[in-house]
This record gives C-alpha cells, sequence and structure tokens, in this order.
C-alpha cells in the first residue's frame, strides 16, 4: 500500500525533491511510536527504536543515493548491528548461519563487478552484517517458536538484494516499488517483535 501511495504521489504529483525524501522515510518514522510504546517494557523496545531512527536516516540517505549512498549503508549497517543485539548474539543455528554467509558470498560475487571505490570494502562488510543480522532473527528461540522479525529479515535480505542489483548491475524497471514493499515490511515485523516477545511472557505469567 505505501508503495502504491509513493508511486501516486512521487509521479503523479512531483513533490518538490526534498519532500519525497521524507516522505521516503515516513513509513519508518510511523514505526518509531510503535516501538517506543514496548521501551517501557524492556531494553528490546529501546534497541528497535534506535535501528529505525538509524533506518530512517538510512532511507533519505539512500533516496540521494547519487551523492549520499555511503552514508546510507553505514546507517542501514550500524542500524543491522542494533538488530543483531536485540535478538541475541549466540552461536546456535550454526547450519542456518553456514547458509546464510554463502547466500551473502554469492550475491556479492554477483554484484562485484558493479562495485568501485569504498563500494569495493563497504558493500561486503555491510553483506556480512545483514547476513548475521538475519541468522540471529531466524535462529528459533529457546522454546523453539519464531519471532516476527524471522520474516523481516528474509524480506529485508530479498529488498536489499534487489537495490543491490539495481544499483550495481543493471536497472530493474519499477524495483523502487518492489524494493519499498518488502523493505517496510521487514520493518513492520521487527517493529513488532517486541509486542510478540511481551505477549508470550504474558501469557506465561498467566
Amino acid at each position: 500500500m505505501v508503495a502504491v501511495l509513493r508511486l501516486i504521489y512521487g509521479i503523479s504529483l512531483e513533490p518538490p525533491i526534498l519532500w519525497r525524501g521524507l516522505f521516503k522515510c515516513l513509513p519508518i518514522l510511523l514505526l518509531i511510536p510503535v516501538a517506543l510504546e514496548q521501551a517501557e517494557m524492556g531494553l528490546q523496545g529501546w534497541l528497535v527504536t534506535i535501528a529505525l531512527i538509524l533506518s530512517a536516516v538510512g532511507d533519505v540517505c539512500i533516496f540521494y543515493k547519487e551523492t549520499h549512498f555511503l552514508h546510507g549503508t553505514l546507517a542501514f549497517g550500524v542500524a543491522h548491528l542494533v538488530y543483531i543485539l536485540t535478538f541475541g548474539l549466540r552461536f546456535d543455528a550454526l547450519p542456518m548461519a553456514v547458509a546464510l554467509y554463502l547466500i551473502a558470498l554469492t550475491s556479492l560475487a554477483f554484484l562485484w563487478p558493479g562495485l568501485l571505490g569504498p563500494m569495493v570494502y563497504v558493500i561486503p562488510i555491510y553483506g556480512f552484517i545483514l547476513a548475521t543480522m538475519a541468522w540471529r532473527a531466524l535462529a528459533p528461540r529457546s522454546d523453539g517458536s519464531h519471532r516476527p522479525s524471522a520474516a523481516g529479515a528474509i524480506l529485508f535480505m530479498a529488498s536489499d538484494l534487489l537495490l543491490s542489483i539495481s544499483t550495481f548491475h543493471f536497472p530493474v524497471q519499477h524495483s523502487e516499488y518492489i524494493i519499498d514493499t518488502l523493505y517496510y515490511g521487514a520493518q513492520l515485523c521487527f517493529a513488532l517483535s517486541p509486542i510478540r516477545e511481551t505477549n508470550k511472557l504474558e501469557h506465561r505469567k498467566v
């Protein structure tokens, strides 16, 4: 739905580019109160809030990618580090970790010919951080269940892969709206993760 609104707003009305940049991060800003509401219930809510703020900064930078793509990548890299802390860095589900790192390496090999300048160093590091975040988000909890963030990790990786292909390899027609749909869905899952965790704890108390 957000992607459709952006299509209508960005093409039909053609607002000033500054407003379109702000509109790019608006859905993420709207998720921050959701995470803040959970911040009173534990550290996870605060960490998700910080990650969403960093993501909003990254959104604006990526929107002006001709000059600020590097800054956006760095902002998202730090956001993923915060998400790793949110989901907990433990050394379980190792086969899943190996699979995700292999996917990251395969993607990097595909993108490598198009990487120039600092991106030769930044993209491999970012890919490693992203794969680590996905590993921790997809790893089951101690009771064997999965967080909503598991779906978020899959959506985020798909969104970033499509963005990278379109940026460094070849343009994909209408990719912006597919990327946005996947990305906003991922962040929604991340924002809801503390809520789900809290609900499970409440059920256990009952």
